[in-house]
């Protein structure tokens, strides 16, 4: 030590400055995750329907005959069906009620 030697230091446990320009980078590949994730063949499971366009009329005019589809029916031919149908009950119901009173008897 007395021939001018600075004096050892004892090893320490920090690092140094010059180790630490050693570290490691990371890059971004783009056009890598582009490849792996967007490849250009992958068509994410969508398909194409071709369908007709739905129909509509957009020339409708009430008071054209030949528009309407079919025949009116006037109101007093109307009220005689519903006044024919308005004193039975529903087909379904009848057969509902059939049931019920075969189940009864038995």
């Amino acid at each position: 030590m007395s021939n001018g030697e600075p004096p050892e230091h004892p090893k320490g446990i920090l690092k140094h400055v010059t180790e630490g320009k050693k570290t490691k980078t990371f890059q971004w590949d783009e056009m890598n995750i582009l490849a792996t994730f967007h490849p250009a063949d992958k068509d994410y499971g969508h398909i194409h329907i071709d369908e007709p366009d739905t129909p509509y009329n957009f020339e409708y005019n009430p008071n054209d005959p030949s528009v309407t589809g079919g025949q009116a029916v006037s109101p007093e031919a109307l009220a005689s069906m519903l006044e024919k149908v308005s004193g039975s009950a529903p087909k379904m119901l009848e057969v509902r009620l059939t049931l019920i009173a075969i189940s009864d008897i038995a």
